[in-house]
């Protein structure tokens, strides 16, 4: 009816793409949103829109590991949208964000931490301190926190946004589950192996009951909780639980994909939140 090349037909395909990475499906978004970069150089378009697909690309990117990629794209995005709207526009903060998630990737924890930091202030200033997107972004301050060795301050913070997550949006939502997931890497990162199996163990039924069994989110938070079972001294119920994660990321992800990696060496996995400009 509107065409391939129509601005609404565009939107839509953006949006199909966003709902992709939602669900885990972080090629199939990678591949929808690498054809809209090519449709929308033909199309005459607002910038902000163009800026917005970027940056979400450049997530989808990360997610299915390719991280320098993503890193450059998003550096390039958001000094687009420092110069066009400057350091605390809603689109810069989240764009921001973004790219303190790609410092973590590359292993600059600390710079993430900070990145990350000045985000949620900004956000605390503008929205207030039990926003649904302020609190997000609370969840990738603790991850980061905890990747930088700060494991006791991750978990207090932690802790304290789980608990206004469950107030303001419910127990079952995605951003109180991932922070529960997070908290209990936080905790058992502190040495209370026994309570952040207790929270992994909720965080994994919680994610479970919303996308299934086989999501990224799902196959994480068993992957960390097998590295609290071999902390534990339960080696075999750790290997067996690992093997089989490692099987599945494989089977997602590939081989070289960080998250099977990280899964292999028995690192803990974080998983960040991305938010959406208000």
């Amino acid at each position: 009816m509107l065409g391939p090349r129509h601005l609404y037909t565009l939107m839509t395909k953006a949006a199909l793409a966003e709902d992709l990475r939602a669900l885990g499906d972080y090629r199939g978004s990678v591949e929808l949103l690498e054809e809209l970069q090519e449709e929308y150089r033909a199309v005459p378009v607002m910038d902000l829109p163009t800026l917005r697909y970027a940056k979400s690309l450049a997530v989808a990117l990360r997610k299915a590991g390719r991280e320098a990629e993503a890193r450059q794209i998003t550096r390039e995005t958001y000094a687009r949208f420092i110069d066009n709207y400057g350091e605390t526009a809603p689109d810069t903060l989240a764009c921001a964000l973004n790219l303190a998630a790609d410092y973590s990737a590359s292993g600059d924890k600390e710079r993430a931490r900070d990145f990350a930091q000045a985000v949620y202030e900004g956000y605390l200033g503008q929205l207030g301190p039990e926003h649904p997107f302020t609190l997000a972004v609370a969840v990738n301050v603790s991850v980061y926190l905890r990747d930088s060795g700060q494991a006791e301050e991750a978990v207090t913070l932690g802790e304290h946004t789980t608990s206004a997550l469950e107030r303001v949006v419910g127990a079952d939502h995605p951003y109180t589950l991932t922070s529960l997931l997070n908290l209990a890497n936080s905790v058992g990162e502190a040495g209370d192996l026994v309570r952040s199996e207790e929270l992994g163990r909720i965080a994994l039924a919680g994610l479970t009951a919303r996308y299934g069994p086989t999501h990224p989110d799902v196959v994480v938070c068993e992957a960390n909780l097998a590295v609290t079972l071999r902390a534990s001294g339960r080696r075999a119920e750790a290997q067996e639980l690992r093997s089989r994660v490692i099987d599945e990321l494989i089977r997602q992800l590939g081989e070289e994909h960080p998250a099977t990696r990280a899964c292999r060496a028995w690192r803990r996995l974080g998983r960040s939140l991305e938010v959406q400009p208000v």
